[in-house]
């Protein structure tokens, strides 16, 4: 399939007035007619410095950072933009966000303090003083789908953390660690988060952004709980913290306990990914949960 993407090498020095172009204010977005559409160069004001964010749909995309909200736009967060805009424009809407941000956030170099420059061409920043290179890569995550066998059927394991997205069911994963490999990752996030041990990682898929911002590689694997008389145990048997999770049932039969927003694919998909289950298959939680939670059939 041909990308709708091509290199920043290949955009147009200048804007165009039928160029699109996503705003940011703050930690928002701007969208035109009131979040009916993504921008066009033409909609903004004059005297903008317009940042290359490659091209969508065949035309050059920009970003630009403005200071106050501008008449007849509507300001998105983040979550915002994942339960209220379909795919088609969230491919935009994160890219713009995500290089706005890093051009805001990479102003100076962190070996010698110089002020650095936009990589011509480039996805990154460059220092003109030491020629250090920063670039806007993606922050890599691992996501697993723990399975166990329970007589006849299958359970398979979600989390809910207890200090953001407090409402979101979601998979056992987290960030990798330096040198670590990202089947590393998943092993040491389930025996961290629900103190258990997976056996072979079998990779599904990749997602290319996550609840927390659009600067997220997340890659999922699923694997069978090594004993399957085990139970989840909040951050592995630790004292509860910040990044403490709850567990619980995931079955075949159900409701929109798994639902994600709009623009991730919810942890039923995943599973029904891994499963090669039907795409519409549906999962409840189970209201027999134990005080840290437990698991649930998928069988």
């Amino acid at each position: 399939m041909k990308s709708r993407w091509v290199r920043l090498g290949a955009m147009p020095t200048h804007p165009a007035p039928d160029d699109f172009c996503v705003p940011v204010l703050a930690d928002r977005i701007l969208l035109a007619e009131n979040g009916a559409r993504l921008a066009l160069v033409a909609d903004l004001p004059p005297g903008l410095a317009l940042l290359p964010a490659g091209a969508w749909l065949g035309r050059p995309l920009w970003t630009t950072e403005v200071t106050e909200p501008v008449d007849g736009f509507a300001a998105y967060d983040w979550a915002q933009c994942l339960s209220g805009l379909e795919p088609e424009r969230l491919e935009p809407v994160a890219r713009a966000m995500r290089m706005a941000e890093f051009r805001r956030t990479r102003r100076f170099c962190g070996g010698c303090a110089a002020e650095m420059v936009d990589a011509p061409g480039l996805p990154a920043r460059r220092c003109p003083a030491c020629d250090q290179f920063e670039w806007a890569s993606p922050v890599a995550a691992a996501l697993v789908v723990v399975w166990r066998r329970a007589g006849d059927r299958r359970e398979a394991l979600l989390v809910r953390h207890t200090y953001q997205h407090q409402d979101t069911w979601a998979l056992v994963g987290g960030l990798l660690d330096p040198a670590e490999t990202v089947e590393q990752t998943a092993r040491r996030e389930v025996g961290e988060e629900v103190g258990l041990e997976v056996g072979e990682l079998t990779y599904v898929g990749s997602e290319h952004w996550g609840l927390n911002g659009p600067n997220m590689l997340l890659s999922v694997f699923t694997a069978e709980v090594l004993d399957p008389l085990a139970e989840p145990r909040v951050d592995g048997g630790r004292s509860p913290r910040r990044g403490s999770s709850r567990s619980t049932r995931c079955r075949r039969t159900g409701s929109p306990t798994t639902r994600s927003p709009a623009g991730c694919s919810s942890p039923s998909k995943i599973i029904a990914t891994s499963e090669k289950l039907p795409p519409g298959a549906q999962r409840k939680a189970s209201t027999s949960q134990k005080l840290h939670g437990s698991w649930g059939c998928a069988g």
